[in-house]
C-alpha cells in the first residue's frame, strides 16, 4: 500500500512516537494522522459527534471497560476515530509504532493500515466514523 503523509503534534513524543518521527514539521510518512485536542472547552460526546457530522461522516459510539484489548484488524475503508473519555492506546504492529490518545484527539487510519487497540485503566468512551472518500 502506497504511503500517505500524517501529521502528529508534538505530544506525540511522550506518547509513545520516536524523535525521527515526530519532527519539529509534524509530517511523517506512516499512514495515520493524530490531531491533539486544543482550546478552552473540555471535549463531550455532543461536541466530537457534531465535528464529525460537520463533515459529512456517519459517527457512532462505542465503549470499554478498563484494560479491555482489540486484536488487530484492518479494514476496507480509513477509520477516523475520537477518544472523547479515557485513553486509548493505538498500536501498529505493522509499523512498529504506538500512540495514546487522551480526551478529545482524533486519530484518522488510512484504509488497509492493521492496528490494535488497549483501553486504558478507567475504560474509554469513542465516537467514530468510517470515510469512504
Amino acid at each position: 500500500m502506497a504511503s500517505i503523509l500524517s501529521r502528529v503534534s508534538a505530544p506525540a513524543q511522550s506518547a509513545g512516537m520516536n524523535a525521527s518521527t515526530a519532527k519539529n514539521t509534524g509530517i511523517t510518512s506512516e499512514p495515520f494522522v493524530v490531531t491533539r485536542w486544543r482550546g478552552a472547552q473540555h471535549p463531550n460526546l455532543s461536541l466530537v459527534t457534531q465535528r464529525l457530522v460537520a463533515e459529512g461522516l456517519r459517527p457512532y459510539r462505542w465503549h470499554n471497560g478498563p484494560h479491555f484489548r482489540h486484536a488487530p484488524r484492518s479494514y476496507r475503508y480509513s477509520k477516523v476515530l475520537y477518544c472523547v473519555q479515557g485513553l486509548l492506546t493505538v498500536i501498529f504492529p505493522d509499523i512498529g509504532q504506538e500512540i495514546t490518545l487522551y480526551p478529545g484527539d482524533r486519530l484518522d487510519i488510512a484504509r488497509g493500515l492493521r492496528y490494535a487497540q488497549i483501553v486504558g485503566a478507567t475504560g474509554v468512551e469513542c465516537v467514530e466514523s468510517e470515510r469512504t472518500t
